[in-house]
């Protein structure tokens, strides 16, 4: 088993369900904070919420106890950057 990941901030984490008796298609399900610990083998996603973008791995997978890759992702607020606007005449 793996710890709880914790929480993201201005985002959600999703288990990836595979259970090919029942959907040969993964299953996407939001996790719950209050689980303490993740199977081995079983897979993680992040998602950001609207204005906000992911830095670092898109997903984490619980490998004998620890999540891999061991770099944990975050949100960070989206900049909108002006375009350079020019202006002759």
């Amino acid at each position: 088993f793996c710890p709880n990941p914790g929480p993201l901030f201005n985002g959600r984490i999703y288990v990836i369900l595979k259970d090919e008796r029942i959907s040969p298609i993964p299953m996407r399900t939001e996790f719950r904070s209050y689980i303490p610990n993740v199977s081995h083998d079983r897979t993680i996603e992040f998602e950001c919420n609207s204005g906000y973008i992911l830095h670092g791995p898109s997903g984490l997978t619980c490998n004998h106890g620890r999540w891999m890759p061991s770099e944990r992702p975050h949100c960070i607020i989206e900049n909108h950057v002006q375009p350079n606007i020019i202006f002759t005449g």
